[in-house]
């Protein structure tokens, strides 16, 4: 149960990510002009967002790899054969995040029309 709740959101998070659908504070967000909010939010992509997928990239390739390398499973008896699975995910989340962040980046960045930055996100 909770590996498939983990697995749920890990492999959700870049399309949340693309629906502009993650959790954010806009008490001051929301008062910004369409061009600030582009600039606040390409900031934070490069700032926050596409460090955070690199270095989750960078220490998760090895522990992946460690896994898959000894056919990783549980240590617990009767536990899930294929934890090497599951820590593979790990990595497809931030290849996934980080490809969404630089996308989304491009466009802020270029200016291109995106329906879903523009008007605050997919409820917004």
């Amino acid at each position: 149960m909770i590996y498939g709740h983990a697995i749920m959101f890990l492999l959700g998070a870049g399309f949340v990510l693309r629906e502009n659908g993650h959790v954010r504070v806009d008490v001051f967000h929301a008062q910004y002009s369409d061009r600030t909010r582009r600039i606040v939010d390409l900031i934070g992509l490069l700032v926050f967002v596409l460090p955070v997928a690199g270095v989750i990239l960078w220490v998760g390739v090895p522990y992946a790899a460690r896994a898959w390398s000894t056919f990783e499973g549980s240590r617990q008896a009767g536990g899930l054969p294929v934890v090497y699975l599951l820590k593979t995910v790990i990595v497809v989340f931030a290849v996934s995040v980080a490809a969404q962040a630089a996308a989304i980046a491009t466009r802020l960045w270029i200016g291109a029309p995106d329906a879903h930055w523009a008007r605050g996100g997919a409820h917004g």
